[in-house]
């Protein structure tokens, strides 16, 4: 068992008060199926009001937030949150919802949290510590063969530029893997990759917000993870928001068979 380091006591502590009657409000959305104008309101008030409460609870550390200036990552240590990753799944009653804060350091993710605050699962991680669910240490999965896969993947929106070379992609990927997997929560699934449930994730126009504290589990972990053109993410180093990431025995065929499918998105 490892002991909470005060960061990431703080990020626990934040994580888990910010829920505190998340589950009741997720059960309400589902009374508003039938009026949207009532249904999306009370989803951005929701939204509002865990943002505001994250804050607070983050204050006394004293550090920035990467999203009031992204230029804070060059040289200092800030917060990179969001209170709702999976968003849109709340505003549709999907239960596949996190809050996921990471703390960096001149670039570096040193340490962060993913909270599913509809099962109480907390991931946390710590660079050089290890990634643990709740008090278990995590590895990533031990398969190494793509047939054996189950694949996360996040895709660019259907107006993006991207779209087109994602259904290229995902056309030459899916049949080669044993399973696509679709959560629309990116910061889960690189968490659910470090506990080895899932073997592989691939995302496009992913928010830092939303990712640095996973990527730093999958790494933790036992996982790579790099951008399109195969170069480790990090935020000093702007990524476009295209991730690739798996275990090592299974990242490089990931890699491969994505670029080869639609090569010019590794020059993007």
């Amino acid at each position: 068992m490892t002991d909470f380091s005060p960061p990431l006591a703080l990020m626990a502590q934040a994580a888990r008060r910010t829920a505190r009657g998340f589950a009741r409000e997720f059960g309400e959305i589902g009374y508003l199926q039938s009026s949207l104008k009532g249904q999306t309101g009370f989803a951005a008030n929701t939204h509002t009001k865990m943002s505001e409460a994250l804050r607070e609870e983050l204050a006394p550390s004293g550090y920035g937030f990467y999203d009031d200036s992204p230029s804070l990552t060059s040289h200092t240590r800030c917060w990179v949150a969001t209170p709702l990753d999976g968003a849109i799944n709340f505003l549709h009653g999907i239960p596949a919802v996190a809050i996921s804060i990471a703390l960096e350091d001149e670039g570096e993710c040193i340490a962060g949290v993913v909270y599913n605050p509809l099962t109480g699962e907390l991931f946390r991680t710590e660079r050089g510590v290890g990634a643990f669910l709740n008090n278990r240490r995590l590895r990533v999965s031990a398969r190494n063969q793509l047939t054996e896969a189950i694949v996360a993947v996040h895709p660019p929106g259907t107006r993006s530029a991207d779209f087109a070379p994602y259904t290229i992609q995902q056309a030459t990927l899916a049949p080669k893997i044993s399973g696509l997997r679709q959560s629309g929560c990116p910061s889960l699934d690189l968490a659910l990759l470090a506990t080895g449930r899932l073997d592989g994730f691939w995302g496009y126009s992913l928010t830092p917000q939303a990712i640095a504290a996973g990527i730093l589990l999958v790494r933790e972990a036992g996982g790579h993870v790099t951008d399109m053109q195969n170069i480790p993410t990090t935020l000093a180093s702007p990524f476009g928001g295209h991730v690739v990431a798996a275990p090592a025995s299974l990242h490089e065929k990931m890699h491969e068979t994505l670029t080869k499918a639609h090569p010019r998105q590794q020059n993007d």
